[in-house]
């Protein structure tokens, strides 16, 4: 992601599904002109994430919301054994607990009105179709996305890869499916949208 910030001259990088904040931390280290603004609905996760700010003193904005398609409130079912892979949807074989949390429109934040050349990054475990109707003002300054997609998690909420990216095209963006050979180093590849596996897509805009 550095390296997609360094390239199309990014001012803002939103952070969808921050987790305990490792892409944010690294992009405000890193590229400390940057503005980061990160999104968690774990409230307890973004307890941690605040704490880290302090003791690291970085300035990045961390906001206890999910994102979707309406402002409401909902509850996430937070996962026993690995957070990350906790989801607004009650997942099949999922051991979980239910926690209450709000959702707003990444539109509601107005991001596009003042920053150019937006970076997103989004893991938010079937959540994305919800996301992408909720940010349709605001894509029209997003330059790059990074956004995990597994068509099992979007059925979900009736979505799919195909969706997703028929949703990503129709705003000019192109894409490509990211892999990794044996040595761990990122290849882009034509994508295949019947996979039964999770994999990452990369989303830019050439103009």
């Amino acid at each position: 992601m550095i390296n997609l910030i360094e390239k199309f001259e990014t001012t803002l990088f939103i952070d969808v599904g921050a987790c305990f904040g490792m892409h944010s931390f690294q992009v405000k280290k890193l590229c400390p002109k940057v503005n980061v603004v990160s999104f968690e609905p774990n409230k307890f996760l973004t307890s941690l994430m605040k704490k880290s700010k302090r003791k690291n003193k970085l300035d990045i904005e961390i906001l206890n919301y999910g994102l979707g398609e309406n402002n409401y409130f909902t509850e996430l079912n937070l996962n026993y054994f690995a957070v990350g892979f906790s989801s607004v949807y009650k997942v099949k074989d999922f051991l979980s607990i239910k926690l209450p949390v709000e959702v707003k429109k990444l539109d509601f934040y107005n991001f596009h009105r003042t920053f150019k050349n937006i970076g997103i990054k989004i893991d938010i475990e079937g959540f994305e179709a919800n996301f992408l109707n909720g940010a349709t003002e605001t894509l029209s300054e997003v330059k790059w996305i990074i956004i995990e997609l597994d068509n099992q998690n979007l059925s979900y909420s009736n979505s799919s890869i195909e969706k997703c990216l028929d949703f990503l095209h129709a705003r000019n963006f192109t894409v490509k499916q990211i892999d990794y050979d044996s040595h761990k180093t990122i290849k882009l590849r034509d994508i295949n949208i019947n996979t039964n596996k999770c994999y990452e897509y990369y989303a830019y805009k050439t103009f």
